[in-house]
């Protein structure tokens, strides 16, 4: 069998993985685009090169590649009207992809009353927000581990009778769930317009025809992981496996409660490769940016307010649900808790090199300082070394993976931690992108040899990505 490809995150989402998928796609001739986790809250940019932008939510990223098919795994949950709108999106563009879609029968639906429930609990929760995209798809997906026997799926768009019944028994833990909430906060009024909002427009009734029509236009797409496996893979066809979000919002290692209840890192992927008969290579990709960033609530300990006003998203801009951008310095205490608790990646994809270009040094934050007034066992949490009377924070330690309070006492510390050792690097300002390695500014190497080094994360850096087109890309490996 061929390269199994797997792209992850490293930080808190929005690190560049949509072009690297679609560059990785082209390079390597891939068949397929398997999306093998989360939902339809992706937005994955990818800008062609004749300028043709699109953020993919559920289509597979590297599908501005004509030969290249989108496969939504079981691994996936799937908002089917989004997806149609999308299909429609990319076709009024010269861009087909329904031909080249297929999807697991068995993955799990997004509906209107996930979002309901979503959104009713962020409100209440004022100033102590989690974070969220507002889609509910942390919701469903709970719904479906909790009751696989009684959430719809796409198989269920091909029976009436049998999606009628999944959906009355999601309303009623919906609206049982938006009573909790409405009793527990005394009613908030938001949360109470938003209950109000959702229960006035989607009924019961109106989802079950909504999705049978959609299930017309989709009923010849549906096929089994297993089988979409065997028919695009041979000895030596190639395909990538597409994650969403980044590690630090995992919900068995990101920092609690500002996670997805979505897997994150590779076992989904590994789990689709077992079940698919997988015997050929796996290449694990991380990516991560040449700068910290994060949306909205949650810890970004080396946030800095003039790298956030000098580096503005492009593609992803604040919403009321996301909350505002933040940026900050190259975390690499962050990054190395990353790289420990997905197991490691064999190379790495470097974003948004170009953001930094006009930045007179650019720099990499080695160790965090507490400053809060609590006392806790930083012992527990951190790597810790003694430096000039300090006592400075040098790494993350891993914790229990079911532990979730250890990570949530953990969220605290960092919310009081502030960067306090770095590594700093001259300007890379270039005229034009480098076309070779020999022709990287002597700033930009410098900082790839040292992430590289053992004093950095001891991993190669494999892309070099100075803008969102595949020619902003340099490789320095092969794949």
């Amino acid at each position: 069998m061929g390269t199994a490809h797997v792209v992850v995150g490293l930080g808190i989402g929005d690190e560049g993985k949509g072009s690297t998928i679609d560059l990785l796609c082209h390079a390597t001739s891939a068949k397929a685009d398997v999306r093998y986790s989360a939902g339809p809250q992706a937005s994955h940019h990818v800008v062609r090169d004749d300028g043709v932008v699109h953020g993919f939510a559920q289509v597979g990223a590297g599908s501005f590649g004509v030969e290249v098919k989108t496969h939504l795994s079981r691994g996936m949950l799937i908002k089917a009207s989004n997806l149609l709108v999308e299909i429609d999106a990319l076709a009024s563009r010269g861009i087909e992809v329904l031909d080249r879609l297929t999807i697991d029968p068995a993955a799990a639906l997004v509906l209107p009353w996930h979002a309901m429930v979503s959104r009713m609990a962020e409100e209440v929760r004022g100033t102590e927000r989690h974070g969220s995209v507002g889609m509910g798809v942390g919701i469903a997906w709970n719904e479906r581990e909790t009751y696989p026997d009684s959430v719809p799926r796409m198989s269920d768009l091909l029976d009436r009778p049998e999606l009628a019944r999944k959906l009355s028994a999601g309303y009623e833990r919906a609206q049982e769930s938006a009573s909790h909430i409405l009793r527990t906060a005394g009613e908030n009024s938001k949360a109470l317009t938003i209950h109000r909002e959702y229960t006035d427009r989607f009924s019961v009734r109106r989802i079950l025809d909504d999705l049978e029509s959609i299930g017309g236009r989709l009923a010849g797409r549906l096929l089994a992981d297993e089988e979409f496996y065997g028919s695009v893979v041979d000895r030596t066809s190639s395909i990538v496996l597409e994650g969403t979000h980044g590690v630090l919002l995992d919900p068995k290692y990101g920092f609690a409660p500002h996670i997805t209840e979505c897997e994150v890192c590779f076992e989904p992927a590994d789990a689709f490769l077992e079940r698919s008969g997988h015997t050929g290579s796996v290449q694990r990709v991380g990516v991560v940016r040449a700068y910290a960033s994060r949306h909205g609530a949650g810890p970004l300990v080396t946030f800095d307010e003039r790298l956030t006003k000098d580096l503005p998203e492009r593609h992803n801009g604040d919403t009321h649900w996301q909350g505002s951008a933040r940026a900050g310095a190259f975390d690499l205490v962050a990054a190395r808790y990353s790289l420990a608790c997905c197991g490691g990646v064999d190379f790495i994809s470097l974003t948004n090199i170009d953001r930094l270009r006009e930045q007179e040094q650019v720099s990499i934050c080695t160790s965090y300082e507490y400053q809060g007034d609590e006392e806790y066992a930083l012992e527990r949490f951190f790597d810790i070394q003694s430096i000039a009377g300090r006592s400075l924070l040098v790494g993350i330690k891993a914790s229990p993976r079911d532990d979730k309070n250890h990570r949530v006492e953990l969220t605290r510390i960092l919310r009081d931690c502030r960067p306090s050792t770095f590594v700093r690097f001259p300007s890379w300002r270039y005229s034009s992108i480098p076309r070779s390695p020999a022709a990287l500014p002597d700033g930009l190497r410098s900082f790839i040899e040292f992430v590289e080094s053992d004093e950095g994360l001891s991993v190669p850096i494999g892309l070099l990505s100075f803008g969102p087109r595949r020619s902003d890309k340099l490789w320095l490996v092969r794949v």
